[in-house]
């Protein structure tokens, strides 16, 4: 499996919190996101137009009841970058996933 990264797919980094993952979280890179009037959430990369985009590819949606929250994550450790003290939002870990182990690959992928 490859990690995605934002060459190809957002120059931001985004974590969502959501049922639909093991963990709890899905990490994503993606220029924009947005919000539909129904409460879905629909992650995007800009449109490149050396490949002919003229509108932004969808890169992730996920259907309101689906996702809890979602923040700009640091690609360092996955934490929200805006937020100083956020109680709460380090889960306890499940065996064999913390956020230290998870940031590591994505460190890893990045240097590669």
């Amino acid at each position: 499996m490859s990690m995605s990264n934002a060459s190809t797919c957002g120059n931001l980094y985004w974590c969502v919190k959501t049922t639909m993952s093991k963990d709890g979280e899905i990490y994503l890179h993606a220029d924009s996101v947005r919000f539909t009037s129904t409460g879905d959430v629909v992650f995007s990369n800009a449109p490149n137009p050396a490949k002919g985009d003229t509108e932004p590819t969808p890169m992730l949606a996920l259907a309101s009841g689906h996702w809890t929250a979602l923040y700009a994550a640091s690609t360092l450790d996955g934490h929200a970058v805006a937020v100083e003290h956020w109680k709460g939002e380090v889960v306890e870990p499940k065996e064999g996933s913390t956020k230290r182990d998870r940031a590591a690959k994505r460190r890893q992928a990045l240097l590669h």
